[in-house]
């Protein structure tokens, strides 16, 4: 009988600290949906600045396709863009986390990516509102 109730107390002990590391990391996997998803309008606009000699004002304009997003609302285009023979600066993809399947209070925040210096990708922009256990831990760098 007292090996069962040690038996419960360590699988209960071990839960306790598996759970909310699951959950967390469950909720990164959904913050970094926004990520494949900015690297795709990263590149879509850098093809529309090379084939013009301005910025995207809408998604539309792009040559991607943006899917709906399970854990997030429309991406919006923020930023004062600029584009120069193909290179795309300033701008800024922001996503806004709705409440599904919501983990750490996380729903209404948003993260902002950015392109990088080279335009040749997307970065963590300081302007995100997301925790920082989640920019942290999405797999893409700080701006």
């Amino acid at each position: 009988m007292i090996e069962m109730l040690v038996v419960l107390i360590v699988v209960g002990v071990l839960a306790a600290v598996a759970v909310p590391q699951y959950l967390r990391k469950t909720e990164i996997t959904r913050w970094s949906e926004a990520v494949s998803i900015a690297r795709s309008m990263s590149s879509a606009e850098s093809r529309y600045c090379f084939t013009g000699t301005a910025c995207a004002s809408v998604i539309g304009n792009l040559d991607v396709e943006v899917p709906t997003m399970r854990y997030f609302d429309v991406p919006t285009l923020t930023g004062a863009c600029a584009c120069a023979l193909g290179v795309v600066s300033g701008r800024t993809y922001t996503f806004t986390r709705n409440s599904t399947d919501n983990y750490g209070s996380t729903s209404g925040n948003t993260i902002v990516y950015g392109v990088n210096a080279s335009g040749t990708g997307v970065c963590v922009n300081s302007g995100s509102t997301a925790p920082a256990w989640v920019r942290d831990n999405i797999g893409s760098p700080s701006c």
